[in-house]
């Protein structure tokens, strides 16, 4: 079992503006927010369907409406956004 914190903004060394530009806004640097991503296999060599973490204590921490995830995949939340005991056993 892996548990990857994964970031919610991409926060990478690039930007892109006029050259020349005196000036370039970055946006997100701040935003440390992020999901739990928990990928696990079995013994046999069985993938477990992923588990994707999100930090609250009720599902309106959960994405909008209308934002998918693949069949199987367990999304679902906790404090933390951690994987914990209870998560698990899910």
């Amino acid at each position: 079992m892996d548990e990857t914190g994964v970031s919610y903004t991409f926060t990478g060394g690039y930007t892109m503006e006029k050259t020349g530009s005196k000036q370039v806004p970055i946006i997100g640097l701040d935003d440390k927010r992020q999901i739990t991503v928990v990928l696990a296999i079995t013994l046999s060599g069985l993938l477990l369907p992923p588990q994707v973490l999100y930090q609250g204590k009720t599902e309106a921490c959960h994405p909008p409406k209308g934002v998918t995830f693949p069949t199987g995949w367990d999304v679902w939340h906790s404090e933390t956004h951690w994987a914990n005991e209870d998560t698990m056993l899910r």
